[in-house]
């Protein structure tokens, strides 16, 4: 982690370390042994941690709705979150629930079509 918080950048990206540290400041251990949580809950949370290290990870340009996106640009907007709500309130770790909520509350409408 970054003395200021956040994730630290590698060239090229360490894999175990960008997972230690997105679970860290998604608190991955509190969300998942300190309060009841279904599968879906589960399993969802797990996949958001996996798509932000599969980005962070990720090599070169992405392109996503005409944007070009890198690792580095991940890294920061995952670090400004954090550093701008970081002992408030609102934490990274909210973030990322409400994420997984919303993600949850559309399945649930799609499925009942």
């Amino acid at each position: 982690m970054q003395a200021g918080g956040g994730i630290v950048s590698f060239c090229p990206p360490d894999l175990q370390t960008i997972k230690e540290q997105i679970q860290v400041l998604m608190e991955w251990d509190q969300y998942f042994d300190a309060s009841p949580r279904d599968e879906w809950h589960k399993n969802v949370f797990k996949l958001t941690a996996e798509c932000l290290i599969e980005m962070v990870c990720a090599p070169g340009v992405c392109e996503y709705k005409g944007d070009f996106v890198t690792s580095d640009r991940v890294i920061e907007r995952i670090n400004m979150i954090y550093r701008n709500f970081h002992g408030s309130e609102y934490r990274f770790s909210l973030f990322a629930e409400l994420l997984v909520d919303r993600f949850i509350e559309i399945q649930k409408k799609s499925f009942k079509r």
